[in-house]
């Protein structure tokens, strides 16, 4: 449209002017010769017809020439009016959709539990979720235009000023703070700045976000006030093997203190003997894909050894959990009992003498591996109670079966001499004690000790038939 409306501008100013030019020769063919000042007299001639047509064409060249410049204009204004009127449009239309994000953007600002905000370069607040009310008790709209001093107060603002200062210079900021907030006297906050930057990348202000951590911080206090409770030191180790967090209750496990030692690899955290025994265990655990344990000894100053059990286990992010616990004392205990037990073994095997227990309430009867040996079975063999009565003859097997009942029943103890048949056909003799103990008035367990009684029997059978032999040489 525009370089047909140029077209007929340049057509009307090469017409016009042809128009003119002709137009007063036709005048003059209308007219006839004009007349000049020396003849006032003379007649004018009448306008021919030629002349008559001339013109006509004429005047409707130039009427149709006004007539489609005039279109070409009405048409070019009809569009030119219909694009604004469609920008005005798509201005209400982004206004609108703008409102819209507004909208959409306090509603979920408005849901986080947290300070949400936008402060201008003269440090104004120009926006701020409805989190600012909870916490500080103003209407909403209390905020826009007051300062950060006027809505933080004298204390917490002077501690966040630097921080201001930075985030409106265009820097990311975050810091720890630690101050009153509204009604609340002293509160833990996690504060981060974020500028906001212009196109021309000036800085304009930056959103503010404060998340209130007093109770997180409570919740660390507590759990730090257990982990000292406890006898363990805890490590978090990455897959490569740095330590990024630390709880450690022994000093000598660690090259430094806990805080020195984060961020360090666990072959300069740890202590050579300790450092190597993690990192094996790591492997198996990585390999396995499992908990594994260890046990490693560490020497102390005092040239005393200490031993401590690892449990190391790993994660779904790919890191390690390593729990260390001293089991020095422990380790001692179980040797101490383990040379009584083996004392114990050697003099029941040299007085032939063995242990048994029974369970009244699941009938489940224990004896020791020395019991085994004097019935000649396998070491793990554990009968039930009735399989016990069938190694003694059917006199002897009542006699004792009736003794157990009393001890469960009447809580009576006993003390038996009586002859045994061993699983390979020895005939044996065996002393059983039994003594029964409980709780509440219940028995709960019947136990004693079987001994191996041949030789004193065979002892005593000898003396007697001797004694009987003098008897009879006396009496001759």
């Amino acid at each position: 449209m525009a370089t047909v409306l140029r077209s007929l501008e340049r057509l009307r100013r090469l017409v016009l002017p042809f128009a003119s030019h002709v137009g007063l020769t036709v005048i003059g063919l209308f007219v006839g010769p004009t007349r000049g000042f020396s003849q006032p007299d003379e007649p004018l001639s009448q306008p021919s017809a030629f002349g008559w047509e001339i013109l006509a064409l004429i005047l409707l060249v130039l009427f149709l020439l006004a007539l489609g410049y005039g279109i070409v204009r009405a048409r070019q204004a009809a569009r030119l009016s219909c694009r604004l009127n469609e920008s005005e449009d798509e201005k209400k239309k982004l206004g609108e959709k703008l409102k819209q994000e507004n909208r959409r953007f306090d509603l979920m600002s408005d849901s986080l539990p947290a300070l949400v905000g936008y402060i201008d370069k003269e440090e104004r607040y120009r926006q701020n979720n409805a989190t600012y009310v909870a916490w500080y008790g103003h209407p909403r709209d209390w905020f826009c235009g007051k300062t950060m001093r006027e809505v933080m107060g004298q204390a917490a603002y002077a501690i966040a000023e630097p921080y201001i200062r930075k985030a409106l210079e265009g820097e990311f900021v975050e810091f720890q703070l630690e101050s009153a907030i509204g009604s609340v006297d002293h509160a833990f906050m996690n504060v981060t700045y974020i500028p906001h930057r212009s196109e021309t990348d000036e800085v304009e202000g930056f959103y503010s976000l404060v998340q209130d951590v007093t109770e997180s911080r409570k919740q660390d206090a507590r759990v730090s006030g257990v982990l000292e409770a406890i006898p363990d030191s805890l490590f978090e180790v990455t897959d490569s093997g740095v330590l990024v967090n630390c709880h450690a209750n022994k000093s000598q496990l660690l090259r430094g203190s806990a805080e020195q030692m984060i961020g360090s690899h666990v072959k300069d955290a740890f202590h050579p003997a300790s450092s190597g025994a993690i990192l094996r265990g790591m492997e198996e655990a990585r390999f396995k894909g499992r908990l594994v344990t260890i046990e490693f000894q560490v020497t102390a100053a005092a040239e005393t050894k200490q031993t401590f059990e690892g449990r190391i286990a790993p994660t779904e992010t790919g890191a390690f959990l390593v729990i260390v616990r001293e089991i020095t004392d422990r380790k001692i205990a179980e040797e101490n009992l383990r040379q009584s037990q083996e004392l114990l073994k050697q003099t029941g095997e040299m007085a032939q003498v063995g242990g048994w227990e029974y369970n009244p309430a699941t009938s489940h009867l224990t004896w020791s591996d020395q019991v085994n040996r004097i019935h000649e079975l396998p070491p793990t063999y554990l009968p039930t109670l009735e399989e016990s009565f069938a190694f003694f003859p059917a006199d002897s097997a009542s006699v004792i079966r009736e003794h157990m009942a009393h001890a469960v029943e009447r809580k009576e103890g006993f003390d038996l001499e009586l002859p045994l048949t061993t699983s390979k056909g020895s005939e044996r003799w065996v002393r059983v004690i039994g003594r029964p103990t409980g709780q509440n008035g219940k028995v709960t367990k019947v136990s004693g000790s079987f001994q191996d009684i041949t030789n004193r029997k065979l002892a005593e059978q000898k003396v007697m038939e001797a004694r009987l032999e003098a008897e009879e040489q006396a009496a001759k």
